[in-house]
């Protein structure tokens, strides 16, 4: 059969300021279709950024500009409406595009996303690598319309019509057979032919995750533990330096997986002459001091770590923190110049809002993190939480099913976490605001829960007639620019007679 050669569009949304300009997703889904698909069927491959506060008319547009055969987006709950609304447009000057979308959106909550009622044709669910590659073979061999209408069938990938309760996945990629996306052996890098410029990167030595809390979408997704060849992260490594790369934010969820290939990983890194910065994703309970030592080394200037509660009545959720312990770790921390985020979850059956106001006074008044981030529990499929739902029922936990947010449980009514998913809202905008104030001065009077429950009460009487105060109370952290805190903090302060 003649073949024809393929253009192809892969699309990353931008988010959150500071993001890398490709996801490693796509970039991996492009290094790998190129390496496997051969020299007279190798497809056109255009990988588009979209920055924050693009529209569907600007996604659409730049993708219609370039006339691709395929057209794949990875989507999440806070781009999926966007990007639903630019497949319209896409559709609309080119019906014959063939739309394929992967990522969070349909790996967790695939058949009651709004994509199930789209004009998307294509749904991948799980690594994307191989499906990716297969889908743009078949589009060359003149079989997009048999893709479309499911009478091909790829492993893990399903036609939009074809969407039922349960998707099996993709086939777990072995990671040592995928190439790199930044370097290869035979001194070809994908990365390079992007014509973007670049100083920060996103990486990863494992996929999945080591550890089995009930609630985590890592467990949801079935997602087998899987490493990284040491000599290929010896290999990125080198190239990052070569190219002059300043920041590295490893993507693992928590990285290396077990605490022993942590502090190898660490090892590795603090041992070439590799970039600035790295921000990596941690266990607070890896924290020992041979550990920090290694963060040290590793020019480590980020953590992000999962607190998610204080309240000890929750051992059902498989995360236990020793208080005393990470309180120590993370003065270490401090001393040492890493920043460090702590997470937080509301929503846990069994918590109340006295005992998630606990969590948030300990973070805000004892655990001193650089920032904070406050999340609504979500209930994955294939979670122990899921089944615990679903065993349960909806008096035990309530939960939207398109977003798998929680609405409310047995012991926190619905306007109950309504008023603490926005009293989580203040608090992140304010913390942030105030740490990057050094506190005024005044971390001792301002590095109280009772100030945030004021500003929180203050901002409720004005969410009617303040789009700031109501931007801040409904939506979550990175929505709102410095700016706009800043000016309610003062007419706050002004209100009160009290100097900043």
């Amino acid at each position: 059969m003649s073949r024809r050669s393929v253009v192809a569009v892969v699309n990353t949304l931008q988010h959150r300021v500071g993001h890398c300009v490709h996801s490693l997703g796509n970039l991996s889904m492009a290094a790998y279709a190129s390496s496997q698909l051969g020299c007279g069927s190798k497809p056109d491959l255009v990988l588009l950024t979209h920055p924050i506060g693009s529209t569907e008319h600007t996604i659409a547009s730049k993708v219609i500009e370039r006339r691709p055969d395929v057209c794949g987006f990875s989507a999440t709950s806070l781009t999926e409406p966007t990007i639903i609304r630019a497949i319209e447009i896409i559709k609309y000057e080119m019906p014959e595009c063939l739309i394929v979308v992967g990522g969070p959106s349909i790996v967790e909550s695939a058949t009651v996303s709004r994509f199930a009622s789209s004009r998307v044709d294509l749904c991948v669910n799980g690594d994307g690598e191989q499906a990716f590659a297969l889908i743009l073979d078949a589009v060359g061999q003149g079989a997009a319309s048999d893709l479309r209408e499911g009478r091909i069938s790829v492993p893990g990938v399903y036609a939009r019509t074809a969407m039922t309760s349960h998707l099996a996945p993709c086939p777990q990629v072995d990671l040592s057979e995928l190439p790199s996306p930044y370097c290869s052996p035979d001194g070809v890098s994908f990365f390079d032919s992007l014509a973007e410029p670049f100083d920060h990167v996103y990486w990863e030595t494992a996929r999945g995750c080591v550890f089995r809390c009930v609630y985590c979408a890592y467990r949801g997704r079935r997602s087998m533990f899987r490493c990284v060849p040491e000599d290929r992260l010896l290999t990125e490594l080198r190239y990052f330096a070569e190219r002059g790369v300043k920041s590295v934010f490893i993507t693992d969820p928590v990285l290396g997986g077990p605490k022993a290939r942590t502090k190898k990983v660490l090892s590795l890194i603090g041992k070439q002459p590799t970039v600035d910065e790295v921000a990596v994703l941690l266990r607070g309970e890896y924290l020992d001091a041979e550990m920090i030592e290694l963060l040290k080394k590793a020019r480590v200037t980020w953590l992000d770590l999962g607190l998610q509660t204080t309240n000890p009545a929750l051992g059902y959720i498989h995360r236990a923190n020793n208080i005393s312990f990470l309180l120590g770790r993370w003065e270490e921390l401090r001393r040492a110049d890493i920043g460090f985020n702590l997470d937080l979850i509301l929503g846990f059956p069994g918590d109340t809002v006295e005992t998630m106001k606990e969590s948030l006074r300990f973070v805000v008044e004892q655990a001193h993190p650089t920032t904070l981030k406050v999340f609504t529990l979500r209930v994955y499929p294939g979670t122990a939480l899921h089944d615990m739902a679903t065993m349960q029922g909806n008096r035990w936990l309530r939960y939207n099913r398109a977003t798998r947010l929680v609405e409310s449980t047995f012991s926190c009514s619905g306007e109950e976490m309504e008023q603490m998913i926005k009293f989580g809202n203040s608090i992140v905008a304010f913390y942030r605001y105030l740490e990057s104030k050094a506190w005024y001065g005044a971390g001792n009077r301002y590095r109280s829960l009772d100030l945030f429950e004021e500003l929180f009460s203050w901002l409720e009487l004005r969410e009617r007639s303040s789009a700031a105060a109501w931007h801040v109370l409904n939506f979550p952290q990175n929505s709102y620019s410095e700016a706009l805190v800043a000016d309610l903090w003062d007419s706050y302060c002004t209100d009160r007679n009290q100097v900043c």
